[in-house]
């Protein structure tokens, strides 16, 4: 048997809790709407949830993962037909805004306002009999998978098959729409996690260039090309569109997304958001089948780009970000109001600011400098720590130092809502010790796993100074005007970039090319700005 007993407690505990949640549900059902469409209360977030959460299980991980260890970086056009008709429908309002309006709870009842009761009724009939075959054709992979992971006979797959619908049954007949909902959200919540760590790992463990070498020598270009791939086709993307936008607005399990939310608008904004999240759904899951193909069928060492791979990626990103911004940025072509007096320029500002006697915006300007100096130290010689400290090669370290980049990514937002739940001054504080920490523990660093459990929380940690330390400087000095609060900003922080690294370095030489004193380095600067904060007072 593969599973052991903390695999099997794992499970179970998982099963209770989803169970229980599901259960409490019981008590929001009060008639037919709350039972069917969950009271039409569902909002952005959980709307998001429910609608992500119902397209993500076991056959979808196993099929995309399939996809791309079969047709390589091509099977990415699945991924991107599947949001991008989503992101559409969310842009557009294309039939679930009209839907919505109609304040149906069921797809059949359209038909019967449209058209006539016995069509609904042969409506009702096609649907049900399609979602019972749909759901044995799930049951059946899903039971095989797990009868396959758990490590038990084949002979349990009846079982296995009954326990899932079983328990899929309770919740949904007591609690209807509403304990739907409810453990979508927490299945939601642990796919989402689950599926980055997974991805991260994959790509981790088998290294970026080998997937696309696997790729390239066992397919060549229809690896890459769609058009080119014998799975594909302009045919297929096309059809793949059509089958999109049908099962996106008038599909049963997806249409009650539709009809609970709160609104058409609050529709729209589901289907918009929800669109992104199954860009991830579908092609991280291709990216593990690419590993796969990669572990397993060997791969090219790194060496293909060598070193100038950084400045082709680079230049290719801001040439895409020069593109969008050339198309997509319209600034207005007058003023969108009247100033009431002339503004003061810098020279009337700086003297307002002394004359006010509060020195926080200098105490904030000199926080700024300081965790520039440290951070960007960090950011110019990770590389070199790791290939002179660690041993790490170069490819390696490479994925490695993406995950920095990739946390503090996935921390912004929220970084931006904790600050504006409990102030800025107490998150940046929080940023700047946990950063001071994670530097002071970098130093004992000895090995790339324990180099990823600095990266990710230091990732995280800057997040939280970084997104709100413009914010926080436009507090301290509201009376000076927002270009003069920005350039200053930007001054501290790019002589911090350019003085940072080679201070670093100064600090490297004169202790004999010991690499990890940078970390020591970047926790003194932590610790500088983090007094500097104490003493900044946020209107």
């Amino acid at each position: 048997m593969n599973f052991t007993l903390i695999d099997w407690a794992i499970v179970i505990a998982y099963l209770a809790v989803t169970m229980a949640a599901g259960l409490k549900g019981r008590k929001y059902v009060l008639g037919l709407s709350d039972f069917l469409v969950a009271g039409r209360q569902l909002r952005p977030h959980l709307g998001i949830a429910t609608l992500a959460a119902t397209e993500i299980g076991t056959i979808t991980f196993m099929y995309y993962a399939e996809l791309g260890y079969k047709t390589g970086f091509a099977s990415f056009v699945n991924g991107l037909i599947a949001g991008g008709v989503m992101i559409f429908l969310g842009c557009t309002g294309f039939m679930i805004h009209k839907l919505r309006e109609t304040g149906i709870m069921t797809v059949p009842e359209y038909f019967e306002r449209r058209y006539s009761r016995r069509l609904r009724v042969l409506t009702g009939v096609l649907v049900a009999t399609g979602g019972i075959l749909n759901m044995g054709v799930f049951l059946r992979v899903e039971g095989t998978f797990l009868t396959i992971i758990a490590g038990l006979p084949l002979d349990y797959l009846k079982i296995t098959m009954t326990v899932i619908l079983l328990l899929e049954l309770i919740y949904t007949v007591l609690g209807g729409m509403v304990s739907v909902v409810i453990t979508d959200f927490i299945q939601f919540v642990m796919l989402s996690i689950g599926t980055i760590l997974i991805t991260i790992y994959a790509v981790y463990t088998v290294g970026w260039t080998p997937m696309h070498d696997a790729v390239a020598r066992t397919m060549g270009a229809a690896g890459f090309d769609p058009f080119l791939n014998p799975e594909y086709g302009a045919g297929y993307i096309l059809f793949q569109i059509l089958l999109w936008l049908s099962v996106d607005t008038c599909w049963q399990t997806t249409a009650m997304r539709t009809f609970s939310t709160k609104d058409p608008e609050t529709s729209k904004k589901v289907f918009f958001w929800t669109g992104f999240i199954f860009l991830g759904r579908g092609m991280m899951p291709m990216l593990w089948g690419i590993a796969a193909l990669a572990y397993f069928g060997g791969g090219w060492l790194y060496g293909q780009y060598g070193r100038y791979a950084p400045f082709i990626f680079g230049s290719s990103v801001m040439a895409l970000a020069l593109v969008i911004a050339a198309l997509f940025v319209h600034e207005p072509r007058t003023q969108l109001y009247e100033a009431e007096e002339k503004e003061a320029g810098l020279l009337e500002s700086t003297r307002a600011l002394l004359r006010a006697g509060d020195p926080s915006v200098f105490w904030m300007l000199g926080a700024i400098l300081s965790w520039f100096m440290g951070f960007t130290a960090l950011e110019a010689l990770l590389s070199l720590i790791g290939k002179e400290s660690l041993g790490v090669p170069p490819d390696q370290m490479g994925q490695l130092v993406a995950l920095l980049p990739a946390a503090f990514i996935l921390c912004a937002v929220p970084s931006g809502l904790l600050a504006t739940r409990f102030g800025r001054k107490p998150i940046i504080l929080l940023g700047v010790g946990g950063l001071t920490g994670m530097l002071l523990y970098g130093y004992f660093v000895q090995s790339a796993p324990m180099l990823m459990g600095f990266l990710i929380p230091a990732g995280m940690f800057w997040a939280l100074v970084n997104v709100n330390s413009l914010p926080a400087l436009y507090d301290t000095a509201p009376q000076l005007r927002a270009g003069i609060i920005t350039g200053l900003y930007y001054m501290a922080s790019n002589l911090s970039a350019v003085l940072g690294p080679q201070l670093a370095g100064v600090v490297v030489d004169l202790t004999g090319d010991n690499y990890r004193n940078v970390f020591l380095y970047g926790a003194v600067f932590m610790a500088l700005a983090g007094v500097c904060m104490t003493r900044v007072r946020v209107r």
